[in-house]
């Protein structure tokens, strides 16, 4: 099963580096989650932010994405669409996680299903954390 851990930013330039480094030292394999960062129309240096830590962490996956319609619901969203992973956990701009947070995440977060479009999403309580 693959992990999706979504942020949604807007002009936090000054912690998104660390919130990307903190999940990157996590103890999960790279091929088990993404990363997927949705931009809600940043002004700042986030953008630079997120180069600088594809830089430094290659075998993360990252994707980025900018969503121009403002507002934390509309980046949430998009970032339920963009993500591949059966399993979305949401971390937020300016928090850093500790090494077991997203493997124990994994644990307690909701599984996707989708629909053939891919544009919506259903999100249901695993059997294994009910």
């Amino acid at each position: 099963m693959m992990l999706s851990v979504i942020l949604c930013t807007y002009n936090r330039d000054k912690y998104i580096y660390n919130v990307l480094k903190s999940l990157a030292e996590n103890t999960l394999s790279p091929d088990q989650y993404e990363i997927v960062l949705v931009d809600n129309n940043c002004t700042d240096n986030t953008h630079s932010e997120c180069d600088r830590f594809v830089k430094d962490f290659p075998e993360v996956t990252f994707r980025y994405f900018v969503e121009t319609n403002q507002g934390l619901s509309h980046a949430r969203n998009r970032g339920i669409r963009e993500s591949k992973g059966d399993i979305l956990v949401y971390v937020d701009d300016d928090a850093t996680v500790n090494k077991n947070a997203v493997p124990v995440s994994a644990g307690q977060a909701f599984c996707v299903t989708r629909t053939e479009t891919e544009t919506d999403a259903t999100l249901t309580i695993p059997a294994a954390i009910k």
